[in-house]
């Protein structure tokens, strides 16, 4: 089994695939953590919305399920130009770093008027999205916008990243 060969690609995507496993397994810690958390210390009631509505405890947990995907995905964005710049680099640690910059320099883009042109085509401007299923009705439109959005960057990076690697010279 070891000694088998292996595609660049398999290698790719298994690379992209254990970290999204360890994006997941970081947000189901951290929502264990924190549901359990809130629930010692605040006790288990029901929800009151941004808008004022008060929602059931299961839906409120449905809620927050769903809330921690959208964050997910959007980690599997910035892991997914990690991937991408760890192909042109070989440093794990220097993607790591340069893939981080790159979310706060989008993030502080979001912040200036002149780059509002960009806004809709980063994924960092959807880095709240989340908050709107906190709304009653939630507003669906920037969730949807965000899901797109994620999605593209995603395929856009994974696809940069196998036409890199799939050239790469590995024994250097």
């Amino acid at each position: 089994w070891l000694s088998r060969p292996v595609s660049r690609t398999g290698v790719l995507l298994t690379k992209w695939a254990v970290a999204v496993l360890y994006a997941l397994a970081g947000a189901a810690l951290a929502a264990v953590v924190s549901l359990a958390a809130g629930a010692a210390a605040f006790g288990v009631r029901p929800v009151v919305t941004l808008s004022g509505a008060t929602i059931a405890v299961p839906h409120a947990l449905a809620l927050i399920a769903v809330a921690y995907v959208l964050v997910v995905a959007g980690a599997v964005c910035s892991l997914t130009i990690a991937l991408f710049i760890s192909t042109l680099t070989n440093s794990s640690l220097t993607a790591a770093i340069i893939a981080i910059a790159a979310f706060t320099v989008l993030t502080i883009f979001n912040a200036f008027t002149v780059f509002d042109f960009m806004s809709p085509y980063m994924y960092s401007t959807y880095r709240l999205v989340f908050i709107n299923l906190f709304r009653y009705p939630i507003y669906w439109h920037p969730i949807q916008r965000a899901l797109i959005t994620y999605a593209v960057t995603v395929t856009a990076m994974l696809l940069a990243a196998w036409a890199l690697f799939s050239r790469k010279d590995v024994l250097t």
